[in-house]
């Protein structure tokens, strides 16, 4: 007499697959029993293959800078000054790169990090020491350097914090990056007189909540943006390129793995 087979997990919902969390697969459910207008277009649109839904989004993007020439169109919604439309969509799209990266790691690592808008402001400020009249003689370095050595000194930082920081859990790791962020915000609008034991004078790092202007052009492979509509473009396609990358690596073994 065989014995009877037993179940894999009696405390999992029937139906669950393979490396699926139980929570994960009752919100899947509800999902599924949606009825309301939003919810079928939601269910249709996911139903759309990945790449072919990156096409549609880039097309409409691509299409967005020609609203700024409808002048008729945009005094009727109340928009006086058409290029407003470019600087939203530029400031947008950067906004949304730096959205994908925190999902990364709160979203798909699973780490409470509420400071990671600090790494936004220290690459920030990097770019403006080295690409300005801030410093005394000014500071001048092709952006085809400067970019990568920023986001090298970004990741060190990053990786630095980490070390110290992922040795905590839970609400420590979210108190800690919060005191990073917080720290960095309050740095960068005070640090307007520092007085350093080599000079005589104090000196301003970080002009305080006016922030460091007149920056260098981002200029690669001999071409410089020096427009909205430029710097859109140069933005939209940043943001394809990293979200085919974080695309690629939620579906490798790292990706499964967070």
């Amino acid at each position: 007499m065989s014995p009877e087979p037993k179940p894999s997990n009696p405390g999992t919902p029937e139906g669950v697959r393979i490396g699926l969390d139980e929570w994960v697969a009752e919100v899947e459910r509800r999902r599924r029993r949606r009825t309301d207008f939003w919810a079928r277009a939601l269910d249709r649109w996911e139903a759309i293959p990945f790449y072919q839904r990156g096409l549609i989004v880039l097309a409409l993007l691509i299409v967005l800078p020609l609203l700024s020439g409808l002048d008729p169109v945009l005094r009727l919604l109340g928009i006086s000054n058409n290029l407003a439309i470019l600087r939203v969509g530029t400031m947008f799209l950067a906004f949304a790169i730096l959205a994908i990266g925190l999902n990364l790691v709160v979203g798909f690592a699973g780490l409470f990090d509420l400071g990671y808008n600090a790494f936004f402001g220290i690459a920030g400020y990097a770019y403006a020491y080295l690409s300005s009249d801030f410093i005394r003689g000014g500071v001048h370095v092709p952006s085809i350097i400067s970019v990568p050595l920023i986001i090298a000194l970004t990741a060190l930082i990053g990786y630095l914090l980490g070390a110290a920081s992922l040795r905590l859990k839970g609400d420590y790791l979210a108190i800690v990056t919060l005191g990073f962020g917080l720290l960095f915000v309050q740095l960068v609008n005070t640090l307007t007189r520092v007085h350093l034991p080599w000079l005589e004078e104090p000196v301003d790092l970080t002009r305080g909540p006016n922030g460091i202007n007149e920056l260098d052009n981002i200029r690669l492979f001999g071409f410089t943006f020096d427009s909205t509509l430029e710097y859109y473009f140069l933005f939209l396609a940043l943001l394809a390129v990293v979200y085919l990358v974080v695309y690629h690596l939620r579906e490798s073994r790292i990706g499964r793995a967070w």
